[in-house]
């Protein structure tokens, strides 16, 4: 079976009664070699937001610790509605709610209850083979051509599509979108993407 490459990680959200289960989820993840990145802070304002929106954007999936004290909570809807904005899976952890619980828009994402912790450890686990550094050279290319900010093409999705193409003729290989923005913002984070007339 596959295991998470290095540059996967997961944001974990969760509220700040939920530290316990939180520990477990991540230490669960992290003996699978999944690094974890998680959205609650003692420390919250502007330049805690900032880093909030960095990190779900440089994430590679998003799973969120759902209780009844949680359910309606405007950041879940925040972070959710991000995630699936810019490509990103998105699986629920249920921890004393039922699936019949959740608000509608909950409704559609994988839910786990915490007792199959193991379950959603395995499918998170399954992450996609690394980019080859052909790869990672094929894309940064495609990327200068674009000529936009790394931001613009996880946001704009005729940019994305462009990016596509240009991936396409460069590699010979045909990636989804989503993948090629994911692997742009691992680049990015590595500090390996070269300016743009846009940053």
């Amino acid at each position: 079976m596959s295991t998470a490459s290095a540059n996967y990680n997961v944001f974990l959200s969760h509220a700040i009664g939920d530290r316990k289960t939180a520990s477990i989820v991540e230490y669960a993840l992290s003996s699978r070699a999944i690094p974890v990145v998680q959205s609650f802070s003692e420390h919250q304002g502007k330049e805690w937001s900032d880093q909030l929106r960095r990190d779900l954007i440089e994430s590679s999936a998003l799973v969120v610790i759902l209780t009844s004290a949680t359910l309606k909570s405007p950041n879940i809807a925040f972070e959710v509605g991000a995630a699936t904005a810019w490509g990103k899976p998105v699986y629920l952890l249920l921890d004393g709610v039922a699936k019949s619980e959740l608000p509608i828009f909950l409704r559609r994402f994988p839910t786990y209850p915490v007792t199959k912790l193991n379950l959603l450890v395995e499918e998170l686990a399954k992450a996609p083979e690394p980019f080859s550094e052909d790869d990672r050279h094929a894309l940064i290319e495609a990327y200068r051509d674009l000529g936009v900010s790394a931001d613009q093409v996880v946001v704009r999705p005729g940019v994305l599509d462009n990016l596509t193409a240009s991936f396409r003729d460069k590699s010979g290989k045909q990636v989804a979108g989503e993948r090629l923005a994911q692997e742009l913002l691992n680049l990015r984070k590595q500090r390996k993407l070269p300016p743009t007339n846009r940053d």
